[in-house]
């Protein structure tokens, strides 16, 4: 049975945030913990969180009015071949208008910059209108302000593309991810760590082994 790999939009987008920044030491650490699939919380990935649930309980006025009432923390994947590779694209919509077609993305952040929500940037739009055919519209809702201050309200708006556009740019990114994990002798820690895990074939494991 073919062997099936996960890649995620925060894989790919912390690839790019050490290909397009400084590429300090630290980024370059911080890549390599993502690709070993270790998860470190910080202070602005708590906060994040924490903005994410008062906003589903309703305490973020006009933000909250308009996420409320939808569907939210919506799973979706798909298993795609690629250069011979079974490859599973999966992530968690925020917040999904299944009637309007969009999709919404909440982000918490110190200082507003349209730049990171590019697709030089960020795959995440990308990735959610390819694993959601049905989408039309993606939109990063943005706020501002340093510590839990709040100082400003911002709105990214993202179109599909057309399909053939839409699938190009999504396999090019992956592309190119796999390129570079293979120039610089990163792949095999890659397959190592994010191969798919049969679940149910690991627990009749477990029960034979209980027998």
């Amino acid at each position: 049975m073919q062997e099936t790999y996960k890649i995620t939009a925060s894989l790919i987008n912390s690839y790019l945030y050490y290909k397009n920044g400084n590429k300090t030491e630290e980024d370059y650490n911080s890549f390599l913990n993502t690709l070993k699939n270790i998860y470190t919380e910080n202070k602005w990935t708590k906060r994040g969180t924490l903005f994410e649930k008062e906003v589903y309980k309703n305490k973020h006025g006009k933000l909250s009015q308009l996420i409320v009432p939808l569907d939210k923390q919506v799973w979706c994947e798909k298993v795609i071949t690629f250069s011979g590779m079974q490859i599973r694209i999966a992530g968690k919509l925020d917040a999904l208008d299944k009637k309007n077609k969009i999709i919404y993305d909440i982000k918490r952040v110190d200082k507003f910059n349209e730049k990171k929500y590019s697709d030089e940037a960020t795959v995440q739009h990308l990735f959610y209108f390819f694993l959601n055919p049905d989408i039309t519209d993606f939109y990063y809702l943005v706020v501002s302000g340093k510590y839990n201050n709040i100082d400003g309200q911002y709105i990214v708006h993202k179109k599909r593309l057309d399909e053939p556009e839409l699938q190009k740019s999504v396999f090019n990114v992956i592309g190119e991810f796999y390129n570079f994990l293979k120039d610089n002798d990163l792949f095999e820690l890659y397959k190592d760590n994010w191969k798919l895990v049969d679940k149910s074939s690991n627990n009749s494991k477990i029960l034979e082994e209980f027998k």
